[in-house]
């Protein structure tokens, strides 16, 4: 199961407020979260077929984008939603090693709950990794 989120971004704009939502696939790990947060509006817009250089869409880049809700297969502490969207994904970011090992975990039919010292071994093996890429 991908990990996804919606995300919604809210405005007044003449005289009505409009809400925009989208549904979002998440990457195992962010590499590069600016790249992601940028990508947002642009996402948003095209799920809601708004013409990306329309007024409309560029008062949704003046306001503030919310996650209002987060699915996923990583067990982890999820945040109280709605949350700012980019404190949402530095939040990710730092829980995308679970997702990880879960993913190798299920391709191996391993169960990390019964066996934490392989789950350990992943971490420490992933970590290196990242280190020397």
């Amino acid at each position: 199961m991908q990990s996804t989120i919606k995300v919604q971004v809210e405005f007044d704009w003449r005289g009505d407020s409009l809400s925009y939502q989208a549904e979002l696939e998440l990457p195992l790990y962010i590499t590069n979260l600016d790249d992601l947060l940028h990508s947002l509006p642009v996402q948003i817009a095209r799920q809601n077929e708004l013409d990306l250089d329309s007024v409309q869409y560029e008062w949704m880049l003046s306001n503030p984008i919310h996650v209002i809700d987060f699915n996923s297969h990583i067990e982890c502490v999820k945040p109280t939603l709605p949350m700012d969207a980019e404190a949402f994904l530095q939040h990710y970011q730092t829980i995308g090693t679970q997702a990880y090992l879960q993913k190798i975990a299920d391709d191996y039919a391993i169960d990390l709950r019964t066996n934490p010292h392989i789950a350990q071994a992943l971490k420490a093996a992933y970590n290196l990794g990242q280190k020397h890429r």
